[in-house]
């Protein structure tokens, strides 16, 4: 009898055990946090190895207040002690999601100290760290296989190893991690670890983008915006950019949101079939009048002179409007660079050849002088190809033109961001480009060799 009363015990203390631990997941999932660590916590205690995960998620991880500061009503007390501990145990038992979170908290040093047993912070130990995420890896534990190929990727923490790294982010990716996919296109794209090869960085990044991936969808805007691995589409780029454009991330976001505007303006532009100009211009659209090219100055227009007048830079703001084009006209390098500004907003959203011309001739009379803001917005123009024709998109040139704006002004420092975007051997030739555009009065004459190579 008593053993029958102990096997009733026994199965209805399973059941209560299963069903306490669904309740804990819902609570978890709902926010309802202080919840949730009532019904992880007993079985815990009793050794359940996924509860004991939950639990140190809920101690570590959960929100304990708001983006203002204040103290959410939910909140479960932070203690690393005590989450190690759990993370520990539970790993111990096998338990993929525990041997992940220990490798993490392995990898990043998590302070985990006690008044009662005094200090036990535990220092980055990256042996352990790898032991644990590959023990979770070895479960097939997505986000372990990524951090894996992350770690031997980025080579901070570790010596690092592209082909580990690949072979980590194709497991990833072959189990749905999108971010995993963004980083093989990634690598694919830059000639990281493979060879350079845009087919295959889109590939990548068309699968991440079909789960939602904001990066993936931006990346895909600016391979179909350049022509990169495909044939050059606005109508593509514009439909992968709007999509990027809501994504919750608002640095995604903001920059979708630019360079949709731009893909828009192409396609208004292609739509309104500009007048046709010669094949040299096309080619050579930023050259200089004194070296034989077609551009003139000419002086502004009442548009131009109206969107001078909206100019909010300190330096064109000090230049009084009747001065503009004569102080340009003798050389003064922000008066230059104010009045190509005018011309360029004028342009906008109807791009003429004409204003193009006079954007451009000014942008580089102001360069020449090593006007910061006029070598930016040449690097830009070489960037996104803008203008009407636009000018053929050069990463190389690009880069030179950011290179020198930054060392002409650390504060116009857009270089260290596109060096990210663009391939090595791009960063190699505009790196030696500008070396030859800083040569006195040669800024000109070092592109145009390079243009004509």
């Amino acid at each position: 009898m008593k053993k029958r009363i102990l096997a009733i015990l026994i199965t209805v203390f399973t059941t209560t055990s299963h069903a306490g631990f669904d309740e804990g997941v819902a609570a978890h999932k709902a926010g309802n946090y202080q919840l949730a660590f009532k019904e992880y916590e007993p079985l815990a205690k009793q050794g359940d190895a996924q509860a004991q995960n939950n639990l140190a998620e809920l101690i570590v991880y959960t929100p304990k207040g708001d983006k203002y500061g204040h103290i959410l009503p939910n909140f479960v007390a932070y203690d690393p002690v005590r989450a190690f501990d759990l993370f520990r145990k539970a790993a111990k038992q096998g338990n993929a999601d525990a041997q992940f979170n220990l490798g993490r908290f392995y990898m990043r040093g998590e302070p985990v100290s006690s008044r009662s047993t005094g200090s036990r912070d535990l220092l980055p130990d990256y042996a352990q760290a790898i032991s644990w995420l590959s023990k979770a890896a070895e479960q097939g534990h997505t986000k372990a296989l990524r951090q894996l190929g992350a770690l031997y990727y980025n080579g901070k923490e570790v010596t690092p190893d592209y082909a580990q790294a690949l072979s980590w982010f194709i497991k990833a990716a072959e189990r749905g991690d999108a971010e995993a996919k963004v980083t093989l296109g990634a690598m694919y794209y830059n000639g990281k670890g493979v060879p350079q090869d845009y087919v295959q960085a889109m590939s990548w990044w068309n699968k991440a983008a079909e789960q939602g991936n904001a990066d993936a969808q931006f990346n895909l805007g600016a391979m179909y915006f350049n022509g990169q691995g495909v044939t050059q589409d606005y109508s593509q780029a514009v439909s992968w950019y709007s999509k990027a454009a809501t994504s919750t991330d608002p640095k995604i976001s903001a920059n979708a949101k630019k360079y949709l505007v731009l893909a828009q303006d192409k396609i208004s532009v292609i739509s309104e079939k500009p007048q046709k100009i010669e094949k040299k211009d096309q080619q050579l659209l930023v050259i200089d009048s004194n070296k034989g090219s077609s551009l003139k100055p000419t002086h502004p227009d009442a548009k131009v002179m109206r969107e001078f007048r909206k100019l909010t830079a300190g330096s064109c703001k000090k230049i009084m409007e009747k001065q503009i084009f004569s102080l340009a006209s003798k050389g003064d390098s922000d008066a230059q660079f104010c009045l190509a500004l005018a011309y360029s907003n004028a342009n906008y959203p109807n791009p003429t050849v004409e204003y193009t011309k006079q954007e451009i001739y000014w942008l580089w009379k102001s360069a020449e002088q090593g006007n910061a803001y006029a070598l930016r917005n040449l690097g830009g123009i070489y960037e996104l190809g803008s203008g009407v024709p636009a000018t053929p998109i050069n990463p190389a040139i690009a880069y030179a033109f950011y290179n020198l704006a930054a060392l002409a002004d650390p504060s116009v420092n857009t270089r260290d961001y596109y060096k990210k975007e663009i391939s090595r051997a791009d960063i190699k030739a505009g790196n030696l480009l500008a070396e030859e555009m800083k040569k006195p009065n040669n800024l000109f004459n070092a592109v145009d060799r390079f243009l004509r190579e």
